[in-house]
């Protein structure tokens, strides 16, 4: 067991005597974990093939991945359960088919059902279709596949989404042809059971693309935005749901010049407030917009920038914890004496909004040194107030590790780094999943990888899946 201190700022107002107050912390390594097995190995693609992590409400954790089984040569996807009580159960292959298997989604009901989909491709034929698997006891037993055809040719990967109401949706672009990419939306309002294929009103008539949907429920509906090509050179696209995904609104465009191209739409639902947010990249200059809508998303506000720097890319993620939403994204610099990445935040709650002005930003990292790469990074909060952040950080002449540190949601600080995986010469640990996992656990899952090389050129990362289970000290510290 290994135990650092970790100082976290939180903003604590005192009426007497108008100052801050700190709170110093501790967490405790608890133990590190080997996901994989001598006969199972995990691979990682690229970002989007990533682990998968959940956990309910007992602590309990759901891994999901991608990798191979020694002496096959495809490839299939794997599912393992951790119980708090009684540790791992078994590696199980869920597609063990002679098919390429990658691109898994996980996704736990509030009924303890467990869903599993993924792709999979016939390099025969060169078809696609999506996967899927449910299990009502963890994962001991599961359903026999379903499959839903996905076309030919332009493959993405699957995402899952549900709801408490037994609803449940499966969605994925893809085409015949790489320029009529379409989404592919499949629902099932009895748990997984039974599905029906829905129309998400694209048949416009124009052609174009439609790609990188993202989807959000609450109890008034469900959403779900998209790049679109056919609205404009490539815009952000809504459209809303009052039926539990039955049927579905026309699709508007939500940024407001539909002339230039955007990228990496997200999604969430705070407080019966929608919020969207993309990207626009303009060669030596990056925005993040984002608008919002308090009507179920009849009505929506002008776009607005919540970041804008001179730099080249920006890549966020939206995590969102009770009342709070937190974006998070890295940027890239590629200036001359200013090369790298950092990874930067904003935070909303429904009573203050946002903690920065699209002039100000903050830094998940304590460190905005140059030559910094990342590769992935993912955040928590615990229901105290703390939050945490993984991400996983390479520097010059060192290999990747995933770092950590902690912050307060009443203060836009992270502060201690420490790293939570165990640094070995040639591997790096890439693409870390963080979930909490109790009152004040959390359980963070990472691939340990090292380039495979055929014919002299990097063909795919291979290695073993890691977890790391962390617990926040008992007790804090005071300083004196």
């Amino acid at each position: 067991m290994y135990r650092f201190v970790i100082l976290t700022f939180l903003l604590c107002v005192s009426i007497s005597l108008g100052a801050f107050s700190p709170d110093v912390r501790e967490i405790e390594v608890i133990s590190h974990e080997r996901v994989t097995t001598d006969k199972v190995s995990a691979f990682v693609e690229s970002h989007l093939t990533r682990n998968q992590l959940e956990t309910d409400s007992e602590g309990n954790a759901y891994v999901g991945f991608a990798g191979a089984e020694q002496g096959r040569r495809d490839t299939d996807v794997f599912y393992r359960y951790y119980s708090v009580k009684d540790g791992w159960g078994d590696v199980i292959n869920l597609s063990d088919q002679p098919l390429l298997d990658r691109g898994p989604a996980l996704w736990i009901s509030p009924s303890g059902s467990v869903h599993y989909a993924w792709l999979s491709h016939n390099e025969e034929s060169g078809e696609v279709s999506v996967q899927y698997r449910r299990s009502n006891n963890r994962g001991k037993s599961w359903s026999s596949p379903k499959t839903f055809k996905a076309g030919i040719s332009v493959a993405r990967y699957p995402k899952l989404a549900g709801d408490s109401k037994g609803n449940l949706f499966i969605y994925i672009t893809n085409g015949e042809f790489a320029s009529e990419e379409r989404i592919l939306l499949f629902r099932s309002e009895d748990d997984g059971l039974n599905w029906a294929n829905i129309d998400v009103n694209l048949k416009t008539g124009k052609s174009g693309t439609s790609e990188d949907p993202q989807m959000a429920l609450d109890t008034g509906g469900a959403y779900l935005i998209w790049l679109d090509s056919r609205a404009g050179a490539r815009s952000v696209v809504f459209s809303r749901s009052e039926d539990h995904g039955k049927t579905w609104s026309t699709p508007r465009p939500l940024n407001d010049d539909t002339s230039r191209v955007q990228r990496a739409p997200q999604l969430a639902v705070i407080e019966n407030t929608i919020f969207a947010f993309w990207t626009e990249d303009l060669g030596t200059k990056s925005v993040i917009f984002f608008d919002y809508s308090k009507d179920g998303g009849q009505g929506w506000n002008l776009d607005q920038p919540l970041y804008e720097d001179q730099v080249t890319s920006v890549t966020p993620l939206a995590r969102q914890f009770d009342d709070t939403l937190w974006l998070v994204w890295s940027d890239y610099r590629d200036r001359i004496r200013e090369k790298g990445e950092r990874l930067l935040f904003n935070r909303f709650q429904s009573n203050s909004g946002w903690l920065a002005t699209a002039g100000s930003v903050f830094s998940l990292t304590e460190t905005r040194q140059n030559l910094v790469s990342y590769r992935g990074f993912d955040l928590s909060c615990w229901n105290s107030g703390l939050c945490m952040g993984v991400y996983s950080e390479k520097v010059p002449e060192q290999r990747a590790r995933v770092m950590a540190n902690l912050g307060g949601s009443q203060a836009g600080i992270f502060s201690q780094t420490m790293a939570v995986s165990t640094a070995k010469p040639g591997i790096d640990h890439v693409w870390p999943k963080l979930r909490r996992s109790g009152a004040e656990e959390a359980l963070v899952v990472y691939n340990e990888v090292e380039a495979v090389l055929f014919l002299g050129q990097p063909q795919k990362w291979l290695g073993d899946l890691l977890m790391t289970r962390v617990r926040l000290a008992q007790t804090p510290k005071k300083d004196k």
